[in-house]
């Protein structure tokens, strides 16, 4: 899904495009039209944006909050429930090797393949397939580090993310 304005400035994050969230919530919306009953719209919008616009991320996501909620009994969905959740997802990327991690910071600095040669063309394929890179198109051809993954890629791998 489109939820990028365009390709960011090289070192710059991506900037949320505001229709492409509200579609994401649309798809909710016409899955399950009382989904306000258990999270919030921002709870929603945090999770498009985490997801990085991959739709099998965001209704997981969004599934394991929920079930999680259901089966504590307690409505609606906290933000700590939400955190769980992205972790859960973030957890099945993990752990990122060293160089790939090297390799990721490039590109979520640029904004580019920053492929160093045709031989490492399966690794970039592998890093795609894994999604801790996301290919978007919108305006031109353009790479971002997975949003689950950027505290990760940041660090040195041995400190917690988003600490």
């Amino acid at each position: 899904m489109h939820i990028y304005q365009d390709r960011p400035a090289p070192g710059a994050q991506p900037v949320p495009f505001k229709p492409g969230l509200a579609k994401m919530r649309e798809i909710v919306e016409e899955r399950y039209g009382q989904w306000r009953d258990f999270v919030s719209e921002e709870q929603l919008a945090r999770l498009a944006q985490n997801s990085g616009g991959d739709l099998r991320d965001y209704l997981r996501m969004l599934r394991l909050a929920v079930a999680r909620v259901v089966s504590l009994g307690q409505l609606p969905v906290s933000d700590a429930l939400i955190g769980d959740a992205e972790d859960a997802v973030r957890g099945d990327m993990l752990p990122i090797a060293d160089d790939d991690r090297e390799w990721l910071r490039k590109i979520m600095t640029s904004h580019n393949a920053e492929l160093p040669s045709l031989d490492a063309l399966p690794d970039f394929a592998r890093l795609q397939e894994g999604k801790y890179l996301l290919h978007y198109r919108n305006g031109e051809d353009w790479y971002d580090v997975h949003p689950l993954l950027r505290a990760e890629v940041r660090n040195s791998g041995n400190e917690q993310p988003g600490a």
